[in-house]
């Protein structure tokens, strides 16, 4: 009997000290949740992480919400856009309010150009939308017919039909078509480098006679054809000429009894031309090669009379002009 007595009383010690144990345990108070990014794009996932203030790692145990909608894991991947409340809760403890921004992305890209039929040398700019409305051209690569354009600028060297595409990331735009035509010399222009550059007058001046070999007695006469774009009169702007101008100097050959004769198609002899356009280089081209003048009327012995010419060269440096003038000749001098 005082064997029983005495394990009773052992074990209601044990009891006493495991009762006694439990209640002077540490509970935590407070969950510090935390995920792996603020910030993610749709299709991405975050991890979260529950901490409590005992420091144990209580992830796997406390249950999240975001937006007030229960998680089914630590691993949240949203479905939507949007901003994200998440909280984690254990023991009736809440933590604090995590927010999780989850960005649209894209889903297709549409390119378009400034225009869909240029002249050759002329530039084409291309665009890219995506359909969150960002422009994303500075990202995007494009391709003219299978071949890489350099940036987003499009100026074709051989006229014909292009074939546009851009690329962003995985995403393939629609194609658009871009004609490039042959640019043709127009009457009354100055055609040079793929461009027409318009001529409004004319004029022609006597520079001088001159001994074409070199001797002391005079041979021929040197004359100066214009065409220029102004309505001004030549006299008045001959020592600044304005831009889109043709200066042809050639010789004519003196009369028997040394006079000078009126040039005319059969006896000019190897103009020299002159090219000034005022563009992006304003450049004057100068040369003596391959040139060619031919007048298609007679030259008019009154002033602001009817008149028309052609001409032609090919510079030192590769450019042609053309020149088809059919207007009238400010004077003669």
């Amino acid at each position: 009997m005082k064997k029983l007595f005495f394990f009773l009383l052992i074990g209601s010690s044990l009891i006493s000290v495991s009762c006694s144990n439990d209640e002077d345990s540490p509970k935590a108070s407070a969950i510090v949740l935390t995920s792996s990014a603020p910030s993610i794009d749709l299709g991405k996932s975050v991890t979260l992480t529950a901490i409590d203030d005992l420091k144990q790692d209580i992830t796997s145990t406390a249950v999240f919400t975001a937006n007030g909608i229960t998680l089914e894991s630590k691993v949240f991947t949203p479905k939507t856009a949007g901003s994200y409340k998440i909280t984690a809760k254990k023991d009736g403890i809440v933590s604090n309010e995590v927010v999780v921004t989850v960005n649209a992305v894209a889903t297709s890209i549409v390119l378009s150009s400034t225009a869909t039929t240029v002249d050759l040398g002329s530039a084409v700019t291309l665009k890219v939308l995506n359909d969150l409305t960002q422009d994303v051209t500075s990202s995007s690569t494009f391709t003219a017919n299978g071949t890489s354009i350099s940036g987003a600028t499009f100026t074709a060297t051989v006229a014909g039909t292009y074939k546009i595409v851009a690329k962003n990331g995985t995403l393939t735009s629609n194609e658009i078509t871009v004609t490039v035509k042959e640019v043709v010399a127009v009457e009354n222009s100055i055609f040079t480098g793929g461009k027409n550059y318009a001529v409004s007058n004319s004029a022609i001046e006597f520079i001088a006679k001159a001994a074409a070999d070199g001797s002391a007695t005079a041979t021929h006469a040197v004359f100066r054809l214009v065409a220029y774009n102004s309505t001004a009169d030549y006299s008045a702007i001959k020592a600044t000429l304005p831009s889109n101008t043709i200066s042809l100097t050639f010789l004519v050959p003196l009369s028997a009894a040394g006079e000078i004769l009126a040039p005319s198609s059969s006896n000019i002899i190897l103009p020299k031309i002159e090219l000034l356009i005022t563009d992006s280089t304003g450049a004057v081209i100068t040369s003596k090669e391959e040139a060619t003048l031919t007048f298609n009327s007679a030259l008019p012995s009154t002033k602001n009379a009817p008149f028309s010419f052609k001409a032609t060269a090919k510079f030192n440096k590769g450019s042609n002009v053309e020149l088809n003038f059919n207007g009238n000749l400010n004077g003669l001098y």
